[in-house]
């Protein structure tokens, strides 16, 4: 668990002085704009399915095919194939946001935690917008038993994405759980 939030806590403290590849799109900031003042979760959603359109595109070819490959894995649960295929595009692009991020979704549903957080902290050093990263992270505090530390994350979800789906919720559900603990 000190592993978790050391890595947790370097990639917070990093997330700020890293960029890299498509996650600096100039589009970005205007996007995330209207994300946090969307005033429906329709307009919201619309928002970020631009801002997700823009994290999967990279320059290079190799990345796109493999990306698309590395999806397809993932929704077939080929998990390894798809781990595998992620790690070949951050050993083409590392400094790719996206690449990071899914890699740590892979790890996330083959249930190594560890190997999720470390990707996680790589995305957002990258991207410390990435609310899916983010959200992945919250996720993973819930499966051990850390609802302070969820809750913590999933708040700032929502400053980023105020109509994250079942983010309120999620915390709603932690801050009843943290009541209960004290009791």
């Amino acid at each position: 668990m000190k592993t978790l939030g050391l890595i947790i806590g370097c990639a917070l403290l990093l997330s700020g002085t890293f960029a890299g590849a498509d996650q600096t799109n100039p589009a970005l900031p205007d996007l995330f704009s209207k994300l946090r003042s969307a005033e429906t979760r329709q307009d919201a959603l619309r928002v970020e399915r631009r801002i997700w359109a823009i994290w999967k595109q990279h320059d290079d070819p190799r990345v796109e095919t493999r990306m698309r490959v590395g999806i397809r894995y993932m929704g077939t649960r080929f998990l390894e194939k798809a781990r595998d295929t992620f790690s070949d595009i951050i050993e083409i692009a590392p400094d790719y946001a996206e690449g990071w991020n899914k890699r740590a979704t892979v790890h996330y549903m083959m249930g190594h935690y560890e190997a999720s957080v470390t990707d996680i902290a790589r995305t957002l050093q990258l991207e410390p917008r990435h609310f899916g990263a983010l959200s992945g992270l919250g996720q993973i505090y819930r499966r051990l038993d850390n609802p302070g530390q969820a809750l913590e994350i999933f708040e700032t979800v929502l400053e980023i994405h105020p109509h994250a789906a079942r983010t309120a919720q999620a915390i709603e559900e932690l801050r009843a759980e943290l009541r209960r603990r004290q009791i």
